[in-house]
């Protein structure tokens, strides 16, 4: 998966001038393969996921700071970045336990109750990235801002 993610970091170096809106595609593709990983239960179907996926969530490594720092004058750019990710680590600190919760004890582990939560989370997360783009940029579409 980490080899994977140096694919989305290369090209995430030619977004600030090529697709400014490549951080939200790869994101939902992200969200939307949290979905599907339950039903990766063999090795055939494990390795292209843990590709796929390792590619799509290194966007949220690389770009979201970037993307967070666009949002407003350069003074107040570490400002934005770092509130973003003291949220992120309260999302951390709760996300566990609650994951934790759902995954239940036993020898009958409920992982797609754990994915289904973790996808709609990331979904979530996703969307309003996305809604906070479109109003930071007036509802144009393809806008370097």
């Amino acid at each position: 998966m980490h080899v994977s993610k140096s694919f989305s970091l290369t090209y995430n170096l030619i977004a600030n001038e090529l697709f400014y809106l490549l951080c939200s595609p790869n994101l939902f593709g992200a969200s939307i393969l949290l979905f599907i990983m339950p039903l990766c239960t063999h090795i055939g179907s494990l390795v292209p996921f843990a590709i796929l996926y390792g590619s799509f969530s290194g966007t949220f490594v690389s770009i979201i700071p970037a993307c967070l720092s666009q949002l407003g004058p350069i003074e107040t750019a570490g400002a934005r970045v770092g509130m973003n990710f003291a949220i992120l680590s309260i999302a951390g600190l709760f996300g566990t336990p609650i994951g934790g919760q759902l995954l239940g004890s036993g020898p009958d582990y409920a992982w797609w109750k754990v994915m289904g939560f973790s996808g709609a989370v990331a979904t979530t997360g996703t969307t309003l990235i996305l809604i906070s783009r479109q109003i930071a940029t007036k509802g144009k579409i393809w806008v370097k801002f």
